[in-house]
């Protein structure tokens, strides 16, 4: 009975004397910004923010009997003497990560008794200075002005009415008439409707611009027939009739459309 008291006591006496959170470190010499192994054996629970100024990660949690030994991969960014609030306190010294000076630092002494150098010529180089880059605007202001601006010709408009005039009535040989004719009537549709004219069939041209779809069929037809038609097109490709007609199809569509309805009020 004797024993199992004098047990107890000794573990008392020992859990009151032995720290309630032990701390090693390594290496010993800890440098700002560098990171350090940092070991707390505590008893749970542990609060992380005893560890404060550090920035620390848990790496692993080891039980050691009654207590924990809780490993951290920690940095420090403050110079000096740093103390932890564990318990009991654990003091931190933080050296700089700078090298070391080659020699000692001197500051001049009485350095409020030198004698001022004068600033005059100071003064007068940035006179100088003013003076120069006002002659030199002034120069060029005076040679923009004596400079006549040149506009750049511009490139006349293009006119579908006036391609079709020079077109004539169609003095190409063989299918460049109709071809001609075919790519004015599909460029007039691009600027106007905007519309890619250029990569659509006469199917597809058609079907985009339904409502001018009745002004503008009859040309389109007559020239891919004339182009696509086999021997119904080689009997027509000649004809002064049908490169005339072809034409005047597409002058009114042209007129019509010229200032005609809008893109929204063209297509469906």
């Amino acid at each position: 009975m004797k024993r199992a008291w004098r047990a107890m006591i000794g573990a008392v006496v020992l859990s009151a004397w032995s720290p309630a959170q032990a701390v090693r470190v390594a290496p010993e010499r800890l440098v700002f910004g560098e990171i350090f192994e940092l070991t707390v054996t505590a008893a749970e629970p542990f609060d992380i923010a005893r560890l404060r100024p550090l920035q620390v990660e848990l790496v692993s949690r080891t039980p050691r009997g009654e207590l924990n030994e809780l490993r951290f991969r920690a940095r420090c960014y403050q110079l000096g003497a740093v103390t932890l609030p564990l318990d009991p306190p654990h003091t931190l010294q933080i050296a700089s990560c700078l090298p070391d000076a080659a020699s000692a630092l001197e500051w001049p002494a009485d350095g409020w008794l030198l004698e001022r150098s004068s600033s005059w010529p100071w003064l007068m180089f940035g006179l100088l200075l003013l003076l120069g880059s006002a002659g030199i605007w002034w120069r060029r202001r005076s040679q923009a002005a004596e400079q006549v601006p040149t506009r750049e010709p511009r490139e006349p408009a293009w006119d579908a009415l006036a391609a079709l005039g020079e077109l004539g009535d169609g003095e190409q040989p063989g299918d460049a008439f109709f071809l001609q004719l075919k790519a004015i009537v599909r460029r007039h549709c691009a600027e106007r409707f905007h519309l890619p004219a250029a990569v659509r069939t006469s199917e597809e041209l058609l079907q985009a611009l339904p409502r001018v779809r009745p002004l503008l069929q009859p040309c389109l037809t007559t020239c891919d027939v004339v182009l696509f038609g086999g021997a119904v097109g080689e009997d027509r490709r000649l004809d002064p009739a049908a490169r005339s007609g072809a034409r005047d199809q597409a002058v009114r569509f042209v007129e019509t459309t010229r200032a005609g309805p809008s893109v929204a009020e063209a297509r469906p």
